[in-house]
Formats: structure tokens, C-alpha cells, sequence
């Protein structure tokens, strides 16, 4: 299945992008309210703007956010040092770091991203059929700009204020779920739920995961609308479903709250 490397200059690129459609698109309607959904690189370009741009949206749900992509089997100085020196010597499209074996599709049994065998194989019949819908392996340049991005957004968690809901997968092979605390911590008003047995795409996984995510979702959008339908949360257990039999347990971590939920 033939693919395209990422490719940008700056990370900015890609906030630029939503800003020029925030403002061409979105905000050319009068909308009673606005809310943001985002999954993955979608995250770390929305939560930028969410910083710069705090009185546009009621609320953010943030599904695996990237907020800090994973290096192993090198550390995330190694990688920076190593992306930015190859970058340097005009080497940022090559392939970067250990991903030279990267595939699109794997077989099922080694994907990383769901436990979804349906949702696997919808995801590879849209690409075979528009190729062009792929992404190809990361570059030096692409991982580069990520990991400076990413930093960023970490120590300036402060800046984002709105109630923000961020959705985790515990068995992320893709994104640092650190990160996401790292941020959700120093944040004004944000809350995590952490699926412990998931996948990366929380939204493409198994029933059971997608119904609970997708039902947070737009509880938490109705809880937090400009147009009415409902007040401030004051716990997970009013935007999630109750679990049953144990197969939740709520904590403070890092100063947030956060309700981690048992899957298969």
C-alpha cells in the first residue's frame, strides 16, 4: 500500500491550518455553542488553540491527545538531539529513528491501535480504496518538530482553561499517557478517564470501550453547552456510565481526577 511521509515545516503548520478554518468556516455561522472533539495529533494542534483562543469553545473533549509521542527504544533527549542533528544535515524526510520497518497496515495481531478486528478491517478497506488517505512513515523532521511542539504544550498546561475532558488509553503504544496527566495537572479544569486495557484509538476499539467513550463524550458536551442543558460535573461518575462490579476506581492523580476503567 504505497504512502506519504508527513510533511511539514514547523508543527505551526498545522495550527495555522485550524485557525484558517476556525475562521473561514466556523465562525463565518452564529453558533449557540461550540464544542471541540480531537483524537491524537488532532489534540496537541487543538489544545494549542484552545490556549490561544479560551473564550471560542464551552468545553474540549481530547481523545489519546499527543502530547508526548513515544521514542523508545530512545529516550526523549536521545530522539530530540537525534531528529534535530539530522534535520541539520538536510536529512529531514528520511525515515526517522527505529521506524524504518513502519507499516500502515499490519497484520491484526500486531496492530497497536485497536482490538477491533471490524474496525481494523473497515479502517484498511477505506485506505486500499483511496490511497492516498495513508500516512507514510514518520520523518526526522516530522518526529523533530513533534517532540519541540509537544514540549511546549506541556509546560504551558496553565494556559488552558476551559473545562476539558481527556480520554486515555492505558495501553498506549502510540502516545505518553504521562504527558497527558503531566498537562491535564496544571490545567484549570480538566478531568481523565483511563481505559486500562484499550488501545490507542479509543473511538475504533471494541464495543464495550467505544459505547462507554462515545456516551462520555456527549454527556460532557451537554453538561458544559453555552445553550443550556445542564451545569458544572462535579464527578466522573455523572459524565460516564456507572460501573459495575468493581470495574472502576476513582482517584486524584496529580491533582486531577481521574477514573480509571477496567476493559478486557
Amino acid at each position: 500500500m504505497a504512502s506519504t511521509p508527513p510533511a511539514i515545516v514547523k508543527f505551526d503548520d498545522y495550527v495555522t491550518d485550524f485557525r484558517q478554518f476556525m475562521d473561514e468556516v466556523v465562525l463565518k455561522r452564529n453558533w449557540s455553542s461550540l464544542q471541540l472533539l480531537t483524537n491524537s495529533m488532532g489534540g496537541a494542534i487543538g489544545t494549542f488553540y484552545l490556549m490561544n483562543h479560551p473564550d471560542i469553545f464551552a468545553s474540549a473533549v481530547l481523545v489519546s491527545p499527543m502530547y508526548q509521542i513515544k521514542t523508545t527504544p530512545y529516550s526523549l533527549n536521545v530522539a530530540t538531539t537525534i531528529t534535530g542533528a539530522a534535520v541539520a544535515l538536510g536529512a529531514g524526510q528520511k525515515a526517522s529513528l527505529d521506524r524504518k520497518g513502519y507499516e500502515p497496515f499490519p497484520p491484526f495481531g500486531r496492530n497497536e491501535v485497536t482490538h477491533s478486528l471490524a474496525r481494523f478491517n473497515m479502517a484498511a478497506a477505506f485506505c486500499s480504496a483511496d490511497p492516498d488517505l495513508v500516512i507514510g512513515r514518520p520523518t526526522h523532521r516530522w518526529v523533530h518538530e513533534t517532540l519541540r511542539a509537544t514540549r511546549t504544550l506541556r509546560a504551558e498546561g496553565v494556559k488552558l482553561h476551559i473545562p476539558t475532558l481527556i480520554l486515555q488509553a492505558g495501553q498506549d503504544k502510540i502516545v505518553e499517557v504521562a504527558a497527558q496527566d503531566q498537562l491535564c495537572s496544571a490545567a484549570a479544569d480538566c478531568k481523565g478517564v483511563r481505559y486500562s486495557g484499550a488501545f490507542h484509538e479509543l473511538m475504533m476499539e471494541s464495543d464495550p470501550v467505544r459505547d462507554d467513550v462515545l456516551k462520555c463524550v456527549v454527556d460532557f458536551f451537554r453538561s458544559h453547552s453555552k445553550a443550556g442543558g445542564g451545569g458544572e460535573i462535579e464527578t466522573m461518575w455523572d459524565v460516564c456510565p456507572p460501573c459495575e462490579g468493581g470495574a472502576c476506581t476513582q482517584e486524584t492523580s496529580g491533582g486531577f481526577p481521574l477514573l480509571k476503567v477496567l476493559t478486557p
